[in-house]
């Protein structure tokens, strides 16, 4: 490891940050972690050195689809609303992604861009890069869509294990389900 790099494992909730003031904070995939997202961006902002640099990369929630392939009762598109209604109940909401460039600039950050990707639900698309990029995402929403659900829905709607288990099934066939041409905002 260089000389010049330092890795800190420490809590984002905590009010004090116990670090030297740095050249770079890099968060991603923190929807759903904080009440208030702000908070850290702000925090960051206060620890950074001047010209320093903060980059998120955090995925929307929401389920899009450009060709209509994706109707009202597509599973996927269920739980996510589900999930997000969970999240809320508790006070951590998963729909920051689309608002990171204006919370940046409110901290104080200058000169900030910001890229919007679509990645795909699963390998539905014809280019074989976005078929690539669909078939890990397709993995990796499968494998985790359990851990995902089991907190916020037993906290966030009161909902049983076995409750969550049986509504995931028809969530996983949808997953995987090569029809409907949906993804997400990266």
């Amino acid at each position: 490891m260089p000389n010049n790099v330092k890795f800190v494992i420490d809590d984002a909730n905590e009010e004090d940050w116990m670090v030297d003031p740095m050249d770079y904070v890099h968060t991603r995939l923190l929807l759903g972690c904080f009440e208030d997202f702000r908070v850290v961006i702000a925090k960051s902002f206060r620890a950074l050195k001047p010209g320093a640099w903060m980059e998120s990369q955090e995925l929307m929630p929401t389920v899009y689809c450009d060709d209509g392939t994706m109707g009202s009762d597509y599973g996927f598109a269920d739980w996510v609303r589900t999930q997000d209604q969970a999240a809320m109940n508790v006070g951590r909401p998963l729909r920051i992604a689309n608002k990171l460039k204006r919370w940046y600039e409110q901290a104080g950050f200058v000169d900030v861009h910001e890229e919007v990707f679509k990645l795909p639900i699963n390998s539905w698309p014809k280019d074989p890069q976005f078929k690539m990029l669909g078939r890990f995402n397709e993995t990796n929403l499968l494998d985790g869509v359990q851990a995902w659900s089991l907190q916020l829905f037993t906290r966030g709607l009161h909902w049983t294990k076995d409750e969550i288990e049986v509504y995931l099934v028809h969530v996983r066939k949808a997953l995987s389900d090569r029809s409907v041409h949906a993804y997400h905002k990266m």
